[in-house]
């Protein structure tokens, strides 16, 4: 019984929230089909698809009678997706990895004047 209710729900939700409506209008692309076929015996239902699907939307005498075909216009739908309601996944962040020298390069104080560096801590002077 939970497997049928679950179908049953997910059934209702793809169809109230999603293209898969279009499918119900299935049987008007078969009316549609043998209202071509009546016209013209020779229309094959591959060439009618091509006709209908594959050629834009050319407005002749049954535009409107097209117009109702699945797929032909789209439904837009403003609801909660899933995922929105769903936690975001939790990530970590490593810390980066510094890549230290495996020796120590003395300093070379040669260059570096006492003068200057005792005068460092001194205010300065107008």
């Amino acid at each position: 019984m939970k497997k049928v209710t679950a179908i049953l729900f997910l059934f209702i939700q793809l169809s109230a929230t999603t293209e898969f409506s279009q499918l119900f209008k299935l049987p008007i692309l078969w009316q549609h089909y043998q209202e071509h076929k009546q016209g013209n015996k020779d229309v094959s239902f591959i060439s009618y698809l091509t006709m209908h699907y594959l050629n834009g939307d050319v407005k002749d005498a049954d535009y409107e009678r097209d117009m109702q075909l699945p797929f032909k216009t789209t439904t837009h739908y403003q609801v909660a997706s899933v995922a929105s309601i769903l936690p975001a996944p939790i990530t970590t962040v490593e810390p980066p990895v510094y890549n230290h020298l495996s020796e120590i390069v003395p300093a070379n104080d040669i260059f570096i004047s006492s003068e200057f560096l005792s005068a460092i801590w001194q205010p300065p002077k107008a």
